[in-house]
């Protein structure tokens, strides 16, 4: 096969396959656009074309019908590559796929969707020898043969079975963002998966002795904490494993509701579903500790690297959404917290645990970390040609390309310039310094909304939202004067609605699905 395609190309012109290449490479690329020369800052110019960069990257990289990005993707120059481009699923193959969904390449991610659905079957016989569970159990590190148990290793990072919540969280996603043209088809995918996962993570569940359900055994990726002088790794009811058991849960119940006809002669899903509503309401929340942080562990723990790389106690915040500003302020201010105390210590130093931070600072509406993130993304943890970098210290060089860290990156930038996961259309949440003016255009956000935004000396001169749904919340910097018009141009009526976070507004309208309205600055 591969033969034959090499002859089938030898027999075309070197031009019309440059033209078919950049036909096809336009018909996704021209889904989304930002444009930052408005401006007039370096800064802003760099962060566009990191920003183009991680779209190309995902375009070229990543199509129905091959198999997920792995860390390096397809620009691998190593027989023996770094982690053996494996999928390394504690966070930078979930990364890869941060951008897919807001940036208009939701398709690109079938092959994720693909291997997930394969992994929700292989981990059958991992959950079952290794922990006595029902459902599917997926560790840290997996490849093309869908391997699930736990590697030799040290159990910091090997004694992690959570990856399939997280994987399946993906799917969420998809159906949170419109979906495709099939939705049926998407939740019938989506379904198997998040039973799969619930059904492991309820076995997973034990009693904390304080009449709260916490997952055990329990460890936060590739981190430990010290007791006695002494690290360890494994505890129970660690942040990032009750945020996954909560979202997951969630959202096994809310495919019920919707996929009750997925599965045609399928058995009941009642009596999993009754455990999952009971867990749930029994289900530990993550802790807030003394000093107003949010713990990483069940209890405040001494940290073994205390600017460790990874913040997965901070996965309610981003790419969760549990964690926002008006529904949970206390977590919400908790989680800025440990951030800083994060990054107080170091971390941020690997190009991906960079690209988080920028997502975590967009959802925190933290200009000036956004700022530095960026400067410190694109300017020292990247390549000559902007790929990203992860140190290496065992190499001549000192680091080693990983695909994460650009395409983090890019999902943190849309995020800056519109989000949808608080039940609202969110424009221009955190707009960086050096971002004075600019427009963007076809970002999507949960709710299936479609925007294209345009700002002018950092405020809003107008958008339009494409309608997902039957009514829209916009939210916008307090102040703002907007009105809002049809396809047809006829004012649409709208009223204030709350909460909004701090120094926003909220205002709402009923809407028609697909239907495009302007949003016009400086009108009532």
């Amino acid at each position: 096969m591969a033969g034959a395609r090499v002859e089938a190309a030898r027999r075309r012109t070197t031009t019309d396959l440059r033209a078919e290449h950049e036909l096809d490479h336009q018909s996704y690329y021209d889904r989304a656009d930002l444009d930052l020369s408005a401006s007039g800052d370096p800064a802003a110019a760099a962060a566009e074309r990191y920003f183009h960069l991680g779209r190309y990257l995902l375009i070229a990289g990543s199509r129905p019908g091959t198999q997920p990005l792995n860390l390096q993707g397809i620009w691998n120059a190593d027989p023996t590559p770094p982690w053996s481009c494996d999928w390394t699923t504690n966070v930078n193959l979930p990364m890869a796929y941060w951008p897919a969904e807001p940036t208009g390449l939701a398709d690109l991610a079938e092959p994720l969707f693909g291997l997930v659905t394969d992994l929700a079957d292989a981990g059958r016989r991992t959950a079952r020898d290794f922990y006595g569970t029902r459902g599917s159990a997926v560790h840290h590190n997996t490849d093309l043969w869908q391997f699930t148990a736990p590697v030799a290793g040290e159990p910091k990072w090997s004694s992690w079975p959570s990856a399939l919540p997280w994987l399946a969280a993906h799917l969420g996603d998809h159906l949170d963002f419109g979906a495709g043209p099939h939705p049926e088809a998407d939740v019938a995918a989506a379904l198997p998966v998040h039973r799969a996962a619930a059904e492991h993570t309820l076995d997973m569940l034990v009693p904390d002795g304080e009449g709260t359900l916490v997952v055990s055994p329990s460890s936060s990726p590739e981190h430990t904490f010290v007791v006695g002088g002494q690290e360890y790794a494994v505890d129970a009811g660690c942040a990032m494993d009750q945020e996954l058991a909560a979202e997951v849960l969630g959202r096994y119940l809310a495919l019920t509701e919707r996929g009750a006809h997925a599965e045609p002669g399928r058995a009941s899903d009642d009596d999993l579903a009754a455990r999952a509503r009971d867990a749930l309401d029994r289900l530990r929340p993550v802790q807030v500790g003394p000093g107003g942080d949010l713990l990483e562990y069940m209890t405040e723990r001494i940290p073994g690297e205390p600017g460790h790389r990874h913040l997965s106690h901070l996965y309610g915040l981003y790419p969760g959404t549990r964690i926002t500003e008006t529904r949970t302020p206390e977590h919400f201010e908790a989680a800025r917290m440990a951030l800083t105390l994060r990054l107080d210590q170091g971390s941020g130093y690997t190009g991906w645990s960079q690209a988080w931070i920028l997502c975590l600072a967009a959802r925190l509406r933290d200009p000036a970390l956004a700022e530095r993130s960026l400067a410190i993304l694109i300017e020292d943890l990247s390549s000559a040609s902007l790929l990203d970098l992860h140190p290496a210290e065992w190499l001549p060089e000192g680091w080693v390309f990983q695909i994460d860290g650009n395409l983090g990156g890019t999902a943190g930038m849309a995020e800056l310039l519109v989000q949808g996961h608080d039940d609202a259309v969110s424009l221009l949440p955190t707009l960086p310094p050096s971002w004075s003016a600019g427009r963007a255009r076809g970002l999507r956000c949960r709710g299936g909304h479609v925007v294209d935004v345009a700002w002018r000396d950092g405020r809003l001169t107008g958008a339009t939202v494409t309608a997902g749904g039957h009514r829209v919340i916009l939210d916008v910097t307090l102040g703002t004067s907007v009105g809002v018009r049809d396809a047809s141009g006829a004012p649409v009526a709208t009223l204030p609605v709350g909460p909004a976070p701090s120094g926003r507004m909220r205002l709402a309208w009923d809407t028609t699905v697909g239907e495009r309205y302007t949003v016009i600055q400086g009108q009532a």
